[in-house]
């Protein structure tokens, strides 16, 4: 007799029949996990198997004993990973991915054995091993330098292993060989002859395989003792009215 959900007991004949001479002599049975999870069990990773028994003699059935005393846990397969996250060392010839290790109950009740990340450089289809399937590996952060090129687009994935086996693919991360722009040139200054505002130019830096979508300009404020933005745009060159340099900047 196995406990329910519910807590009630139901005979599960078909797995544990006592009659059969092979469970007589063994006096054990073997109940595939998946019954267990099944009605009217209904069975849950983390959940204990609990269990009675009974013998049986020619004068009839004797009473079912205690239930079982601290059962076997139900465990399963982890569960899918969430995908992994680009981390900001992530530059034009270098990924860098971080993923969040599996604890209970996403682990299935069994400790996590190895993490496996995988990734694919085009629409092919073809995954490649990187960490964790032909050797163990608990590591949540990894750096890949061979085969990045600047600007590409790469796909990355990640599973867990127990002792039970591999749970699915996370969903996928997207990531591009790209960081932010390198470090502009000096902006140069000039007053401007036709408004008398302040005229400020400058170089557009190497993107670093991304597109640059807004340049930020500050400049130094007496008012403040720091420097404060004077122009946010798109252009390589931004007029500022000697309005707001005397209003902003306390010239």
């Amino acid at each position: 007799m196995l406990k329910h959900s519910d807590d009630s007991y139901s005979e599960i004949a078909l797995y544990c029949d006592g009659s059969n001479q092979v469970t007589y002599e063994l006096k054990a049975c073997e109940i595939p996990l998946e019954k267990l999870m099944e009605t009217p069990y209904s069975l849950q990773a983390g959940d204990k198997i609990v269990a009675k028994f009974a013998a049986r003699n020619a004068n009839g059935w004797g009473p079912l004993s205690l239930p079982t005393d601290n059962g076997a846990q139900i465990k399963t397969t982890p569960m899918a990973m969430a995908a992994p996250t680009r981390d900001a060392a992530t530059t034009t010839y270098k990924l860098v991915v971080n993923w969040q290790g599996l604890e209970i109950p996403q682990n299935g009740y069994s400790t996590i054995l190895s993490y496996n990340l995988e990734w694919t450089t085009g629409d092919d289809g073809e995954w490649t091993e990187l960490i964790g399937y032909e050797t163990d590996s608990l590591v949540q952060k990894y750096q890949i330098l061979s085969g990045v090129n600047a600007g590409q687009h790469y796909k990355l994935r990640v599973r867990a292993r127990n002792a039970l086996g591999w749970g699915d693919f996370s969903p996928l991360l997207e990531i591009k060989a790209a960081t932010w722009p390198e470090t502009p040139a000096p902006v140069t200054t000039a007053i401007d002859t036709v408004s008398g505002g302040i005229l400020l130019n400058w170089v557009a830096p190497y993107d670093n395989a991304e597109t640059i979508t807004s340049y930020t300009v500050q400049a130094y404020s007496k008012l403040t003792d720091s420097f404060e933005e004077i122009c946010q745009d798109f252009v390589l060159e931004c007029l500022v009215p000697m309005s707001e340099v005397r209003e902003t900047l306390g010239y």
